[in-house]
């Protein structure tokens, strides 16, 4: 019965012990997806679309391959659609994010950098300040490994000044990328930028 399928969705975020048995369970229901979806409401579907794709990015993890991507991609999308519509757009930079950062460990990093910029913008437009400064400390990266020095160092800036007004108050990503970017200022020997940046370290060690 459906209402098996609708038991795994709600637990998705409280899935105990054993995660494999759980996202196996979900993955049973693949061929009756569109039944799932055939009567919700649009935030049912969201649920019923992000345990999906939770389901099988775990799949891909646990078997070590990417045979699900075009899946993901095709349900994200969806899932994306439907958030806007609803005007959640901190869910949405949030599962964009998500995506982003499957494509990457995919090695799809193109389709990756435009699904971070896609976050980054809806971080700007809505004052989502978390959701801008991670997508700007990994496109920073992605210049930096690329070889644009100066815009990569441009955007872990951003990365720094949002995360210091991150309104979810994550100060753990915000000393990870402190931390990064720190570290390519000495690296670049720009000693002068250091030094202003100790404090704050300091601060938010404490915290």
């Amino acid at each position: 019965p459906l209402t098996e399928v609708w038991e795994l969705i709600a637990a998705a975020d409280n899935i105990g012990n054993d995660p494999s048995g759980h996202w196996r369970k979900i993955l049973k229901w693949e061929g009756r997806m569109d039944e799932l979806l055939a009567n919700p409401d649009d935030a049912s579907k969201i649920n019923v679309l992000h345990a999906f794709i939770r389901a099988y990015m775990h799949k891909d993890s646990e078997m070590g391959n990417t045979e699900s991507n075009a899946k993901i991609d095709r349900i994200g999308e969806r899932v994306v659609g439907l958030l806007g519509k609803l005007e959640r757009f901190r869910d949405q930079g949030t599962t964009l994010h998500l995506l982003a950062e499957h494509l990457m460990m995919s090695r799809q990093f193109p389709k990756a950098k435009k699904f971070l910029n896609r976050v980054r913008d809806i971080g700007a437009e809505h004052g989502f300040f978390g959701l801008e400064a991670k997508a700007c400390h990994r496109l920073g990266n992605f210049a930096m490994l690329e070889g644009r020095k100066e815009e990569g160092m441009g955007l872990l800036r951003n990365a720094l000044a949002a995360s210091n007004l991150d309104e979810e108050e994550d100060s753990t990503y915000a000393i990870h990328i402190l931390e990064s970017f720190t570290d390519l200022l000495f690296k670049a020997k720009e000693i002068d930028e250091v030094e202003p940046l100790i404090p704050r370290y300091l601060e938010m060690g404490r915290a």
